[in-house]
């Protein structure tokens, strides 16, 4: 069984690209236009560049942050510790807002990961060298 993970933002990103290359030339094959005067193709050509232009930015703006965001995740991956973890029931001393008692989320975690991966440590590498090693390779092709 593998992992395999797939970022869902190009999705978008060729749906704009489609669009935008389809604006750009639906004018060019429809528009009349006299061989003799080319200046005919000039506006639709000029509101296809500044179309192109946008979408260009817009993609562009949108790919850089992906990866941004990425070594963020990656940062975040290499530096997990399951000691440095917050839980809402320890927050709450354990009570909820009624004055019940709270099941420790922390604890049950704690013992299916031993139960899962052996120790917290082993899990912690896991995740520093498998996971982020999936995460990395799938996210960034």
């Amino acid at each position: 069984q593998t992992l395999v993970v797939r970022p869902i933002f190009l999705g978008r990103i060729s749906i704009a690209v489609f669009l935008t290359l389809t604006a750009f030339n639906f004018p060019l094959t429809i528009a009349p236009f006299d061989r003799a005067k080319m200046t005919s193709l000039l506006i639709p050509i000029g509101c296809g560049l500044l179309l192109g232009v946008s979408v260009g930015y817009w993609t562009v703006s949108t790919v850089r942050k992906y990866f941004r965001e990425l070594e963020v995740m990656k940062q975040q991956l290499l530096d997990i510790s399951f000691d440095l973890t917050r839980s809402t029931c320890c927050d709450l001393k354990h009570q909820g807002l009624a004055g019940e008692v709270l099941l420790c989320d922390r604890k049950v975690v704690k013992r299916c990961v031993n139960i899962w991966f052996g120790s917290q440590e082993a899990f912690e590498n896991t995740v520093r060298s498998e996971v982020l090693e999936i995460l990395s390779r799938d996210l960034s092709e």
